[in-house]
């Protein structure tokens, strides 16, 4: 899934980039950041509520030497752990308790028997092979 989404028209964006770096995906204010973050989770559970997981792209860099980088401001918090307007936004986003869709009800049987089926599947295979190998002609002592 794409870190955040720019529901008004643009699919690619990045933090807030200072002046002279080159903006590779476009420019935004950190309060513009986090509403497209929670927008884009948002999204993400309604239009494809199988989705298991979503990361947002880090939550920090250890140090603030790669400033000259565009992607360097698709971050949650400061190297020093101040946290942005995105990650409050996130936070919150994420305390409302809103609950993943669930599965149906044949995926969780069928992940209780996979385990189960993957063994049969092998001794099966196993056997097949033995088959496929063992010599059709039997061998005669002497000939060994």
């Amino acid at each position: 899934m794409v870190t955040a989404i720019n529901l008004s028209g643009s699919a690619r964006w990045a933090g807030t980039v200072p002046e002279g770096i080159s903006p590779d995906f476009g420019r935004v204010t950190e309060e513009q950041q986090a509403r497209y973050a929670v927008e884009a989770y948002q999204r993400a559970q309604e239009q494809w509520p199988w989705l298991g997981v979503n990361n947002y792209w880090f939550f920090k860099r250890p140090a603030d030497w790669e400033k000259d980088q565009a992607w360097y401001y698709f971050r949650m918090m400061e190297p020093d752990f101040t946290a942005l307007p995105v990650y409050d936004a996130v936070s919150a986003y994420t305390a409302q308790g809103q609950e993943p869709a669930s599965w149906a009800g044949w995926h969780y049987t069928w992940m209780r028997w996979r385990p189960t089926l993957f063994l049969i599947s092998c001794a099966i295979l196993f056997f097949a092979l033995l088959r496929a190998l063992w010599p059709s002609q039997p061998i005669e002592p002497d000939t060994l």
